[in-house]
C-alpha cells in the first residue's frame, strides 16, 4: 500500500483530472471521502472507492 498526496489548486472534477493523469498509475485505486470530484480518477484509468464519513450528529 502506497499513499500520495499533493496539493490541486481547487476541488474540481477537471482540477483532479489532470493531477491524477499526472500522478497515478492506470489501475491503482484510489480512497476519497466521496467528494464528487474524485470521480476523475477514473478519467486517468484508476478505481475509486469512497469512504463517507461525517453527516452524523455532532459532539
Amino acid at each position: 500500500m502506497k499513499i500520495k498526496l499533493g496539493v490541486v489548486k481547487a476541488f474540481r472534477r477537471i482540477e483532479i483530472a489532470a493531477w491524477s493523469q499526472q500522478h497515478l498509475t492506470a489501475g491503482s485505486t484510489v480512497i476519497s471521502d466521496g467528494l464528487a470530484c474524485f470521480n476523475a480518477v477514473t478519467d486517468a484509468g484508476c478505481e475509486h472507492d469512497r469512504i463517507v464519513c461525517g453527516g452524523g450528529e455532532r459532539l
